[in-house]
């Protein structure tokens, strides 16, 4: 990996890029076992509800993600980001300030925001064109006043670069929904479809209850902690610094939860307006957004671990001056992104039937439309998303730590506009599966334009044979294993046995083609734990 970037600060390099590697990794351990449990949380939930549940249950979350993006998703970029840069000014403070202020006004607009979803869920839902969604709605709301509290908290500790607690939240938040969930759902059952996506959605607002208090608890067990400043003559110039990073964040943020929205009326109206009965268009609805879109963002959650980390790393960086260490942690960043989300792409590509039929064969029935059909067609579709978006977000942050914080906002915006229009075009043509080419347009194009931004931002050159070549033909022979392992092994075993063993074997082989095409050079592989121990076995 090579720079044209000066050396000027090297004595650091190591310990920073140390530091970077190690809060990405917590992040990503954790982030992962939390998608996958809610992965594994939709499998039991979508064989209790079906399809057209899962279409009901997923028809809350793009307003529901968008309250919580416009309350609080900005923020804990903007906090971790202020308190690395106050922290490496040793300016204790400041800090304190930003912390206080960000307590106030997340806690208000949380507040705020839950009670606008109790309030208007059943105009939301009629809106949508289902009007048995509003008793969701307002299950879920008291959660987005749980999630704003715990982003002020998370953004806290990610700025003092300490990943555990926002590692430990993550888990709490998957596991309890997991637990409270399925069983309300199971108990609600019997008294109608609606009941038991509310008592699915309750578990939701419990467990983000039980990880704000778990956050709390570990704030308040600090021995070092810093006490938050409220209010006084600087509350103004906090309120301005805080927000003033986190609007463009926060911007970014808003237009894929809007255009889900929009999607969410356009998908069950257009396809109503095409042929569909309402219960079938909720049911197409409900595959593309519940089991497709969980499996595609369970990978993307290693790349925003990464992104999560590099935001505070670089800023702290950039405040010293230090453009030999940035270089090398960006360059880094984008390597390991690579590296985890080529063979994530081409996994689902290539076993997208035997992987939704491992998972969701209790869900998805062979009804009117063939819902496992549909399923892995969407699947296959979509893997090409995951490369997409984990660039997406790892390319923002880098431009965020490095102050471009607009850039990213108009590039995601440009896309966004290219997805409505895309999905008015093509969902009459194509049903469903228009749904999911729109969003690729999208992603490709936001993708594109980062990729742009980011090489006039920062000079890097990454090696072709470790950046590209390493992975892709790794990636190949990993998706051959797969494919023929899983085909001979079917006539033999369980076939959902035979699918366990194929994605081992495919991901054994990809590791090891890694290793054997040069994936990483040998001061890299002293960063990265594993590989350290490899070089160190091997001499």
């Amino acid at each position: 990996m090579l720079c044209h970037m000066k050396k000027n600060v090297s004595a650091v390099a190591p310990a920073k890029s140390k530091s970077f590697v190690k809060g990405a990794l917590i992040l990503g351990a954790a982030g992962f076992i939390g998608k996958f449990l809610g992965a594994v949380y939709r499998i039991p939930l979508t064989n209790i509800v079906g399809a057209e549940g899962m279409g009901l249950y997923q028809m809350v979350f793009p307003l529901y993600t968008l309250l919580l993006t416009v309350s609080s998703s900005g923020l804990p970029a903007a906090i971790s980001r202020l308190i690395a840069e106050k922290n490496a000014l040793d300016d204790k403070e400041g800090a304190r300030k930003i912390l206080g202020t960000a307590l106030i006004t997340l806690t208000v607009f949380g507040a705020l925001s839950s009670a606008a979803v109790i309030c208007f869920s059943g105009g939301i839902a009629r809106l949508q064109g289902n009007g048995n969604a509003a008793l969701a709605y307002a299950a879920i709301a008291p959660s987005v006043l749980f999630v704003a509290i715990i982003c002020a908290f998370r953004g806290y500790f990610q700025g003092k670069q300490n990943m555990v607690p926002s590692a430990v939240s993550q888990l709490i938040e998957q596991g309890g929904k997991m637990a409270a969930g399925l069983a309300l759902s199971y108990f609600l059952l019997p008294r109608g479809l609606e009941w038991a996506i509310f008592g699915a959605l309750i578990g939701v607002s419990i467990s983000e209850l039980l990880a704000m208090l778990v956050l709390a608890a570990q704030y308040f067990a600090e021995r070092d902690r810093l006490k938050p400043l409220y209010g006084g003559r600087d509350f103004r110039k906090s309120f301005k610094n805080l927000y003033g990073l986190s609007i463009p964040v926060t911007l970014g943020g808003i237009i894929m939860p809007v255009v889900q929205l929009i999607d969410s009326a356009l998908v069950i109206n257009i396809l109503t307006a095409n042929g569909y009965v309402t219960p079938a268009a909720t049911a197409l609805y409900g595959i593309a957004t519940g089991p497709v879109n969980s499996l595609i963002n369970m990978p993307v959650v290693l790349s925003l671990a990464i992104a999560s980390a590099v935001v505070p790393n670089i800023s702290s960086l950039r405040v010293k001056a230090d453009t030999w260490s940035i270089s090398k942690n960006a360059a880094l960043a984008l390597k390991m992104t690579m590296f985890i989300s080529v063979p994530c792409m081409i996994g689902f590509a290539v076993m997208s039937a035997p992987i939704i039929n491992l998972l969701y064969s209790g869900g998805l029935h062979n009804g009117v439309i063939d819902e496992p059909r549909v399923a892995a067609a969407l699947l296959a579709i979509s893997s090409v998303c995951v490369i997409l978006i984990a660039f997406i977000q790892v390319t923002t942050s880098l431009m965020q730590g490095m102050n471009r914080n607009y850039r990213p906002v108009i590039n995601l915006l440009i896309g966004a506009v290219i997805k409505i229009v895309s999905s008015v075009l093509l969902l009459p043509v194509m049903g469903i599966y228009g749904s999911a080419v729109s969003t690729i347009l999208c992603f490709l194009t936001a993708f594109v334009l980062n990729a742009i931004s980011l090489a006039r931002t920062l000079k890097l050159r990454l090696k072709v044979r470790g950046f590209l070549l390493a992975p892709i033909l790794s990636g190949a022979l990993m998706g051959a294993t797969a494919y023929f392992v899983n085909g001979i092994l079917a006539s033999l075993l369980h076939p959902k046995l035979a699918v366990i063993m194929a994605i081992a074997a495919a991901g054994a082989v990809y590791f090891a083609g890694i290793m054997l095409f040069g994936g990483f050079d040998y001061e890299e592989g002293r960063r990265l734990p594993l590989v350290r121990r490899l070089y160190r076995k091997n001499g």
